[in-house]
C-alpha cells in the first residue's frame, strides 16, 4: 500500500516521501483495519515532522496523521457489533496513529460511525475541528 514516510526530522517538502510500505498487520482484539478515504492536515503534523514537537521516528519511518474517514475492512475480536464499528461501516477516526496511509489499524473506540448524508470531507473535520474550538473558548 501506499504512504508518505518521513526518516528524518525536516521541512516536510525535504522528508517527506509517498512510499510503498507494508499492509498493516491483522487487527488484535478491539482493534479495526480501516482503509482510509480522506484525512486532514493539521499544524501539528508539521510539528512533528519538523521535530519540534518530540516524537520517536521507528527504523522504518513514520507515516503521520491522526484522523480521517474511512470504511472498515477487518474487525478484531471483542469488537461489539452493537457499536456500528462493523465490515463496510463508515468511520470517522480520532487520535489514530498513520492516517497518511491508505490502511491503518485502529482502536475500536477511536472510531465513531458517520451517518450517511454526512460528507467524508465534512466528516473528517468535526472530530479535531470541534475539540479546537473548545480548547479556544
Amino acid at each position: 500500500m501506499k504512504a508518505f514516510v518521513y526518516r528524518r526530522h525536516g521541512d516536510p517538502s525535504d522528508v517527506l516521501a509517498l512510499e510503498e510500505v507494508a499492509d498493516p498487520r491483522a487487527p488484535g482484539p478491539d482493534e479495526v483495519v480501516v482503509r482510509i478515504r480522506k484525512r486532514m492536515v493539521h499544524p501539528i503534523d508539521s510539528l512533528l515532522i519538523r521535530g519540534i514537537v518530540p516524537n520517536s521516528i521507528p527504523a522504518v519511518g513514520a507515516i503521520p496523521g491522526g484522523d480521517g474517514v474511512g470504511v472498515v475492512e477487518q474487525v478484531g475480536s471483542g469488537v461489539n457489533k452493537s457499536t456500528g464499528i462493523i465490515p463496510g461501516a463508515r468511520v470517522g477516526l480520532v487520535h489514530v496513529h498513520g492516517t497518511w496511509a491508505e490502511r491503518t489499524v485502529a482502536p475500536a473506540t477511536s472510531l465513531i460511525p458517520v451517518p450517511e448524508g454526512v460528507s467524508d470531507e465534512v466528516a473528517c473535520q468535526v472530530c479535531i475541528n470541534g475539540i479546537t474550538a473548545i480548547m479556544l473558548m
